[in-house]
């Protein structure tokens, strides 16, 4: 990598990424539930009556999806990833017996089109830190078509101190992306902030959750 200015390893390209995340989307499950479920329940108080349909972006073992559905009828799950990774969330979906609430769209999260002011709900759960600040900001922009007014993004990642001097867990998070990535990396609140308000976001806001990370919310403007 030193020597050549590129990634030792570029798992966020489908090409190389996919028996790797095929492997590894099972594992990351019980890590990601807590904060899936205090998800699941903020969703349930910003919209305590009607349908609520969750757009889950690279959905991987589905478990934000399967957190937000459980116990609740209410929440209607899109889970969208690659048809390959896809197998593996009907799989968990089916353990979990939720196949009534959830439905599929297969594809590359950087391609495929998103059903316009459909969602009430989206997540991006650990997907930004791959994706580069480029990429990162034009996926934002495609949230905020894809959710209707007043809709709600949930980010969940590792955000480092405004002043990148710690916490020391997403700082080395940020060095793996650096190896592992084509242009991955980790970004402040703040950093955030300002791009989700540029995608026409408001009330930009942690939610703090099981977790040794905060989840970040913010609310698609009306209009």
């Amino acid at each position: 990598m030193v020597r050549t200015g590129q990634s030792a390893s570029a798992v966020d390209q489908p090409e190389v990424g996919i028996p790797f995340w095929r492997r590894l989307v099972g594992g990351l499950f019980p890590l990601g539930y807590p904060a899936a479920r205090a998800m699941g329940e903020e969703l349930r108080r910003l919209y305590p009556e009607g349908e609520i349909r969750l757009l889950d972006i690279a959905a991987g073992s589905g478990v934000w999806g399967i957190a937000a559905a459980e116990g609740e009828p209410r929440v209607r799950v899109t889970a969208m990833d690659l048809p390959e990774t896809l197998d593996v969330t009907r799989e968990f979906v089916a353990r979990h017996r939720l196949e009534a609430q959830f439905e599929y769209l297969p594809g590359n999260l950087r391609t495929v089109e998103f059903p316009r002011a459909r969602f009430d709900a989206a997540v991006l759960g650990q997907i930004c830190h791959s994706e580069g600040a480029e990429g990162t900001r034009h996926l934002l922009r495609r949230m905020s078509e894809a959710l209707k007014p007043g809709g709600t993004l949930v980010i969940a990642d590792r955000f480092p101190d405004p002043d990148r001097r710690g916490p020391v867990p997403p700082l080395l998070f940020g060095l793996n992306m650096l190896i592992m990535t084509s242009e991955g990396s980790v970004w402040t609140i703040p950093e955030y902030t300002a791009w989700l308000e540029e995608a026409g976001f408001r009330d930009v806001r942690p939610l703090r959750t099981p977790g040794p990370e905060p989840l970040l919310l913010a609310t698609r403007a009306e209009g």
